[in-house]
C-alpha cells in the first residue's frame, strides 16, 4: 500500500496544493514553501499530506 501523500494538482499550468480529505483548494504557487515547489516539480519524492480545517475537525473527531 502506496503512502498517502501531498496532493498536486494543476489546471492551465498553474498548479494548487489540495486537501487530501475533500480536495479543496489549500494553496495555490506563489503560496508555497520552498520544500512544496520542489516536491511539485518533483524535484523531491515526498510530502506528507495536508487538510483543510473541516477535514481536521472531521478525522479527530472520529477518534
Amino acid at each position: 500500500m502506496e503512502k498517502e501523500k501531498l496532493k498536486v494538482k494543476y489546471n492551465s499550468g498553474h498548479g494548487a496544493i489540495l486537501c487530501s480529505g475533500c480536495s479543496v483548494i489549500l494553496k495555490v504557487g506563489f503560496e508555497y514553501t520552498d520544500e512544496e515547489l520542489k516536491y511539485s516539480r518533483g524535484e523531491i519524492d515526498y510530502l506528507p499530506p495536508q487538510y483543510c480545517e473541516q477535514c481536521v475537525l472531521k478525522y479527530t473527531k472520529q477518534q
